[in-house]
């Protein structure tokens, strides 16, 4: 197992060992440094939910889209409110009342069957430069392997403790998703062909969905990615992810799954 921490003390006592004429023996080769950074894939913009269907006990039939009134506050008269979707909707005036926006979604009650059947899909974008929207996630655990050695990844050449960090992957800069430098530690120079971290998600605020979000039962928070490359003697290697933010999601009951859709996708030598 590589350990950075002795790093710096095996390469001084190689160094006066030389000083003393020792031919046979070697300096030890200075280390190089593994930059990964992180950035949602800014094709992905959408989430798309799936209509569903809900027991009633009234029998309307309403038309709405994207135009559909925002209410602050939502009142039935002689009923609890509807909640679809995480969301309370109303009816007034014959008009389907919800705070928020759906798109593009008709509504039919069947009187026989008293179901709310929800027909068609929900979607939400994410508009250039919008700040509103945040699907939070945590980073940890960096390691670097070849085959079973590994060296631990720190989040900055100055730290020696590892350390669990927040991003948000809907954040955007310039109407652009946010690049993350989220691990740049020493290693030691040499061929790897594993890299592993800890990458969960704890919520999910997009457009008229405030959820909790979490990885399917029973899977790992460690993420592997397999992918051969080399850090060279006092040079940068960069391994750049791309993650599909709103793919990796999938609705649950009341609540959203994260698939984690990631991906290296560059390796650049500096």
């Amino acid at each position: 197992m590589y350990n950075m921490r002795y790093f710096g003390l095996i390469t001084l006592i190689g160094l006066g060992l030389t000083g003393l004429s020792c031919n046979d023996i070697e300096d030890s080769p200075a280390p190089g440094v593994l930059r990964v950074t992180l950035q949602s894939d800014n094709a992905d913009t959408s989430l798309v939910i799936g209509g569903e269907v809900l027991t009633v006990t009234e029998y309307y039939t309403f038309q709405i889209s994207g135009d559909s009134t925002i209410a602050d506050s939502l009142v039935i008269p002689e009923r609890e409110p509807l909640t679809i979707l995480g969301e309370t909707f109303t009816v007034s005036n014959d008009t389907l009342v919800v705070k928020g926006n759906i798109y593009d979604t008709t509504l039919v009650i069947s009187e026989e069957k008293e179901m709310f059947t929800i027909s068609g899909d929900t979607v939400v974008s994410v508009a250039k430069n919008d700040t509103m929207n945040i699907f939070d996630v945590s980073v940890f655990q960096g390691k670097v392997y070849h085959d079973s050695l590994y060296a631990t990844l720190f989040t900055g050449l100055s730290e020696y403790k590892t350390k669990t960090r927040n991003y948000n992957l809907l954040e955007q800069v310039g109407g652009r998703y946010k690049q993350f430098v989220i691990f740049e530690s020493y290693v030691p120079p040499g061929n790897y062909n594993m890299l592993e971290f800890g990458l969960t998600a704890s919520e999910l605020l997009l457009g008229v969905f405030n959820s909790p979000i979490r990885l399917p039962d029973g899977e790992s928070p460690l993420l592997q990615l397999n992918r051969d490359f080399k850090v060279y003697e006092d040079g940068i290697t960069e391994v750049n992810l791309q993650i599909r933010p709103l793919e990796s999601i999938a609705r649950y009951r009341d609540s959203f799954i994260f698939n984690r859709v990631i991906e290296i996708t560059t390796i650049n030598h500096y």
